[in-house]
């Protein structure tokens, strides 16, 4: 195992030398038929902590595109990884909590899930790093279904940086406490090595890479409890960093806020420097994770598949470091604990673009599948999301559900409404919120109780109770609205007449009309209609519209070329 560990990290130790301006373009085998994809994912990791990741930003945000509204399903890890695996919100695969693995993620045996469709697609896969809470403490070596290679963190060294065992396809290994045992390393290099060793195969791959960082592990760093460890190497990078205070750190007025958060003293000065201190070693904890994702595209590289290659990078959950009084942890409604990183990297990406449309984790499977080439599954509940990586001006309409553990979060169980604009909550104990994020993104004022709002948290309850039982194509349900488009009068004076309406016009705020990409008209009044010179060739008519309840939708019409003689 010495021998093996060595051959690892000199890996390792080469591939992050290597910058993307020297990363070989050769290719030594036959491009597979398929695009390799690659996952990267970190657990508790907000999505403004991305800025200390140069490699992340670099490779991927610079070569790809980086939404900015993605969010977890559920914020707690177990659930949140059933949710990526399968595409299906937790109140599908279940249980909304920690205490087992969703039923449909069993140790042994498995589900029909990812690496089932892919591997049935011709890819070979591989999964490294952390699985589900629990994993390996009865069956330490079996491994689910649909996997061909497997490293993974057993029983109790689930949260462990230094001193866990790894099944490794099968087999139990120890590692220990020194610095070449240091979990993101060890990850990263073996992740890498599965790159380098299946180059000298057509067959396209499917890796999923798992790391703990930046959550808390053992051995703590310091002398906190709950404390991630960064590597030796990063120790102290951070260690004058300040602590980001947005409005809503240590909430003075939360009066209009449930009580779970009304029962919650305000953080003293000891809690204050704790919470400092964690933040930091956080931050710390993902230089490693950095340095992995420039070993792992060097890998590609060398194999001369990177061109081809997907590549997405995210988080299971956000995390709060003082916001709303919570001086640490997930499993609540808000967007530090909902928000997380999402970028991707693929063919025909454009680069540095940074898309605004909230985007959810169900809408991570059928992206893979999409990805693959494979079509849609039934059953889903998420949508892939190429086609607004092709086509950034793209809005779904869609209503996005958040769901709240039932056990293991400081907040009772929940389940919450998100729109672009607009976060609606609502808990088991029947208390709500209702936030506008555009005019207050930190959620400082809660607007449930504004009478003025009344129509519209009913009309959010309406929905909202239909998304928590939602499965498949219910889940992508959005506005009734229809696009309304011809081509009037002679080829020498062509007019496209375009209307929206539809069930659900009495929600329309705004419509912004656009011609072959090109905004022609804005209209705030129904009917919500344009008349426009139409070109010979014709064109694409689209309808942006924005909701009074804060959904963004599009509506696309296209206009055929005049055949008559001019």
């Amino acid at each position: 195992m010495q021998a093996t560990l060595a051959l690892l990290f000199a890996l390792a130790a080469f591939l992050p030398l290597v910058g993307a301006a020297a990363m070989p373009s050769q290719a030594r085998t036959s491009s597979p038929s398929r695009p390799d994809i690659i996952v990267i994912q970190t657990d508790d990791q907000g999505a403004a902590s991305v800025r200390v990741m140069p490699n992340v930003r670099r490779l991927l945000g610079e070569e790809g595109a980086t939404f900015e509204q993605a969010l977890a399903a559920i914020p707690l890890e177990s659930p949140a990884l059933a949710t990526l695996l399968s595409g299906r919100y937790a109140h599908g695969h279940g249980p909304l909590d920690e205490r087992s693995s969703p039923r449909d993620l069993g140790s042994a045996g498995g589900f029909d899930l990812l690496p089932s469709w892919l591997g049935q697609a011709g890819y070979y896969t591989a999964y490294v790093g952390r699985y589900l809470a629990g994993y390996g403490a009865r069956e330490p070596r079996a491994i689910p279904a649909g996997w061909d290679e497997w490293y993974v963190p057993v029983g109790g060294s689930i949260h462990r940086y230094l001193g866990y065992t790894l099944n490794e396809n099968g087999a139990l290994v120890r590692y220990g406490t020194g610095d070449d045992a240091y979990l993101t390393d060890v990850l990263a290099a073996k992740a890498a090595a599965v790159v380098a060793r299946r180059a000298a195969f057509p067959q396209p791959l499917f890796l999923w890479v798992s790391f703990l960082a930046p959550r808390a592990g053992l051995p703590s760093a310091g002398r906190l409890p709950e404390t991630p460890l960064p590597a030796t190497r990063h120790q102290g990078r951070f260690a004058s960093e300040a602590l980001p205070l947005p409005p809503s750190f240590n909430e003075h007025d939360v009066s209009d806020k449930p009580a779970w958060v009304q029962r919650r003293p305000l953080l003293g000065p000891g809690e204050i420097a704790r919470v400092t201190q964690t933040y930091r070693l956080r931050l710390e904890s993902l230089l490693a994770v950095d340095e992995g994702v420039a070993s792992i595209l060097s890998a590609l590289a060398s194999a001369g598949r990177l061109d081809r290659a997907w590549i997405v990078f995210t988080s299971l959950t956000g995390f709060l470091s003082g916001e709303h009084r919570i001086p640490r942890g997930k499993g609540v409604p808000y967007e530090e604990a909902t928000r997380v990183p999402l970028l991707v990297r693929g063919p025909g990406v454009v680069g540095g673009l940074r898309l605004s449309q909230p985007v959810s984790a169900v809408d991570l499977a059928p992206s893979l599948l999409d990805m693959a080439g494979l079509p849609p599954r039934k059953g889903l509940d998420g949508r892939s999301l190429l086609p607004l990586l092709a086509d950034p001006g793209l809005r779904y309409g869609r209503d996005l559900l958040v769901e709240g553990p039932v056990r293991d979060g400081p907040a009772p169980a929940f389940a919450a409404l998100r729109t672009p604009r607009l976060a609606y909550v609502e808990y088991a104990t029947g208390e709500r919120e209702l936030y506008d994020l555009a005019r207050d993104p930190s959620e400082l004022r809660s607007l449930h109780a504004d009478p003025a709002r009344a129509p519209l948290v009913e009309a959010f309850s309406r929905r909202l109770e239909r998304l928590r039982r939602c499965s498949g194509s219910a889940c992508l349900v959005g506005p009734a609205l229809s696009l309304f488009a011809r081509a009037v009068g002679p080829c020498s004076s062509l007019l496209a007449r375009a209307t929206l309406g539809g069930p659900d016009a009495r929600w329309l705020r705004r419509v912004a009309f656009f011609l072959s990409g090109r905004r022609v008209a804005v209209d705030s009044q129904p009917p919500f209609q344009v008349v426009t010179r139409l070109p010979a060739q014709g064109g694409r008519v689209r309808a942006l519209a924005l909701l009074l309840d804060g959904r963004e939708v599009t509506r696309d019409r296209e206009l055929p070329p005049c055949l008559g003689r001019r």
